[in-house]
């Protein structure tokens, strides 16, 4: 039989493997996490049922429901064309179309499908959009990706989602809802000012390439999925029901009235993510119970004061997102930290949950990552470009991610995080 210590080490051992093989092997961490937490749960002799509990059914179900029904919006090209008239909407104020690009990462997102297909939008839409101006589709494409990052607070959003349920799970006395929405906005729409100004958006000149007369209006299918995605809003942000079942509901009318595919559907679901989620709270449910996560704990506090202790918090985000998922294992890993670090140190946990999710979400710049993937891959699909040139932007993103960090990093020792806590 092990001791308590031994299993805290041991639990930990097991998080940090699942994390490094998926980075390694470009597996699903979700998947081994579940494997792994059998065998944690047998040698630390847990029942099946404890092992089971650490799957989350309600996240699960919030996840499914919300991806499904913006799989629709997604299939049936309703995402696609408020794009395109977003950004047609700057007409000839070319300076206006990375503010455009903007609001529509960050309409994308905070409608419900979340950073990751608004993401894939974005590098869609913005790389043949910069290229065609002759301007940088680094630059196009950012104000985009920002925008997606700052809609993720959204009650809506899945990133937002996750982040609420495992803060319920904290039992805390105050809620995450209306700070972490307001909070990620502000902190990347600053994060998008900055880089306009030092990127010199205002210069931009040339026609913009996507007029609104040439666009169609929204057919019937996309006309009933604007107001499916809208009557969900209404109920969930006034009637306080779970997203997923409502999403399911509006979803399968939707169907009924032929406004979507039911295979579509599901094609669109980004189930690796959903698993990925639900997987690590599985074994991360064992780490908790195991002691592993007051061993990680108890470290970040010794290195943390009243004054460093938000940024410090973001860093470790950061630095842990740059190798895994945020949604699927950022957020699962350092959300249950937060009430012994903020009780030991008098620090405010709601913005530590927000410093989580911005810092580790600039990671996501990384071309390694969800946006800065999708950019690098839209661009060599356009342009025949050599491995010099394509070695040239993947550092110019990496930096990007860094920086993205650094500059959150800065925003919370200044406490701007105070406007919102």
């Amino acid at each position: 039989m092990f001791s308590q210590e031994t299993l805290a080490i041991l639990s930990l051992v097991f998080l940090v493997g699942a994390i490094a093989v998926g980075f390694i092997k470009k597996l699903n961490v979700g998947i081994i996490a579940i494997g792994l937490a059998l065998v944690l749960g047998k040698i630390a002799g847990l029942p099946d049922g404890k092992i089971f509990s650490g799957f989350s059914v309600k996240m699960f179900i919030t996840l499914a429901g919300v991806t499904f029904l913006f799989g629709m919006a997604q299939a049936n090209g309703t995402l696609s064309l408020l794009g395109r008239k977003i950004i047609a909407s700057a007409g000839k104020q070319t300076r206006l179309i990375p503010i455009a690009m903007y609001i529509f990462g960050f309409v994308v997102s905070a409608m419900g499908p979340g950073p990751i297909p608004a993401h894939a939008l974005v590098a869609a839409f913005g790389v043949p959009l910069a290229l065609q101006m002759k301007a940088d589709p680094v630059f196009i494409c950012a104000m985009g990706h920002l925008g997606a990052m700052g809609g993720c607070g959204s009650p809506l959003s899945p990133t937002a989602i996750i982040g609420e349920n495992l803060w319920d799970k904290l039992n805390m006395p105050m809620t995450i809802t209306g700070p972490q929405f307001t909070g990620t906005a502000a902190y990347f729409t600053i994060f998008a000012i900055f880089m306009y100004v030092v990127w010199g958006g205002w210069k931009l000149s040339g026609d913009n390439p996507i007029k609104l007369s040439d666009l169609p209006r929204f057919d019937k299918k996309q006309s009933f999925t604007l107001i499916g995605m809208f009557i969900v809003a209404l109920i969930v942000l006034f009637l306080k029901y779970n997203i997923g079942l409502v999403a399911f509901l509006v979803a399968i009318i939707l169907i009924i009235l032929k406004a979507g595919d039911e295979k579509q559907c599901f094609k669109g679901m980004p189930w690796g993510t959903i698993m990925m989620v639900c997987g690590v709270g599985t074994l991360m449910k064992e780490v908790i119970e195991l002691g592993g996560i007051s061993l990680i704990t108890n470290a970040l506090i010794s290195i943390m004061s009243g004054f460093t202790g938000v940024m410090i918090f973001g860093i470790a985000s950061g630095i842990l997102s740059l190798f895994s998922s945020t949604s699927g294992v950022v957020m699962p890993t350092m959300i249950p930290m937060i009430p012994n670090i903020a009780s030991s140190i008098e620090l405010n946990p709601v913005a530590m949950e927000i410093s989580c999710v911005i810092v580790a979400n600039c990671a996501g710049f990384s071309p390694a990552s969800s946006c800065g993937s999708a950019l690098l891959g839209r661009w060599s699909a356009l342009e025949d470009l050599s491995t010099d040139q394509t070695n040239k932007i993947f550092m110019r993103l990496f930096r990007f991610s860094l920086g993205g960090m650094v500059f959150m990093s800065i925003l919370n020792i200044l406490g701007l995080w105070k406007l919102f806590c």
